[in-house]
């Protein structure tokens, strides 16, 4: 019987007796029954329409507590499990890769963006549209995806600061896009903390849950606030249009869940 060749194995291992195995292009060869070690693991690679045009890079947010709201909602401490979101606003390719995902519960539109381009974040879409776009991607890379809840975006928009802004006391036009004239390229300032971009500005960002005019009687575990008597949603993190305080951390607005508007759009949080 003809015996099977030996695998490579790349990036060296914790009990690696020298730094020079780790390095890039250091390689070693090993039977592939050669048995079990403490030291051998292994990554996947996605082939297929896992990763396709829908790719969206999503960021690990640890689990943690802390208080949200400000000094005149009455602050309340809320403790969550970790979760992803993603890294971006929805930009309006990925919009368009979704778009031809299978219908869920409603329709969707590819091309409704005030200011076109693949890389400018999606805006001019209603709620129920965004919400239908995380059923889509959810049904197609089979992971739970979903609008991020108004705790889940102040907890990551936060990235364990306390300041009125992720980078301090005081937002720079050098730091978000706000007071302009349209909306910017995805990444073209800088992340927060925990590598979120565009958490403050460029657009108003919808939320799962129903507007409630304080926090109260919030849940405390982070999940989605929805039995409100009020038919309106939750905006946070300000846009292009806005002015520096309103795309504070804590700032939040209600709108209604069918309105299209040029300074709203979305990012989504996926389920560990």
């Amino acid at each position: 019987m003809e015996s099977e060749p030996n695998k490579v194995l790349r990036g060296g291992a914790w009990d690696s007796s020298v730094p020079h195995y780790c390095r890039s292009d250091s390689r070693v060869d090993l039977f592939p029954n050669h048995g079990l070690a403490s030291s051998i693991g292994f990554r996947i690679v996605f082939n297929g329409d896992i990763v396709d045009e829908c790719l969206i890079p999503i960021i690990p947010i640890p689990a943690g507590s802390f208080m949200m709201g400000t000094e005149f909602l009455h602050p309340r401490c809320v403790t969550l499990k970790a979760f992803f979101m993603s890294e971006t606003l929805i930009t309006q390719a990925q919009w368009r890769a979704v778009t031809k995902l299978p219908e869920v519960k409603g329709k969707i539109y590819p091309d409704r963006s005030r200011f076109q381009g693949d890389n400018l974040p999606v805006e001019n879409v209603s709620w129920h549209e965004a919400v239908e776009f995380c059923a889509r991607l959810s049904q197609h890379v089979r992971r739970p995806c979903s609008l991020p809840t108004e705790a889940q975006w102040e907890y990551a928009c936060r990235a364990g600061t306390t300041t009125p802004y992720s980078c301090g006391g005081y937002l720079a036009k050098s730091q978000a896009n706000y007071g302009g004239k349209a909306t910017s390229p995805v990444k073209k300032y800088p992340p927060n903390p925990w590598g979120l971009y565009d958490m403050h500005g460029n657009v108003w960002e919808w939320c799962l849950d129903d507007w409630h005019e304080d926090f109260d009687d919030a849940p405390c575990d982070g999940s989605a606030w929805l039995n409100s008597k009020k038919n309106t949603k939750v905006l946070r993190g300000g846009s292009w249009f806005s002015d520096p305080h309103a795309c504070r951390t804590a700032y939040r607005i209600s709108n209604h869940p069918a309105n299209l508007s040029g300074i709203v759009g979305f990012r989504v949080c996926v389920a560990m």
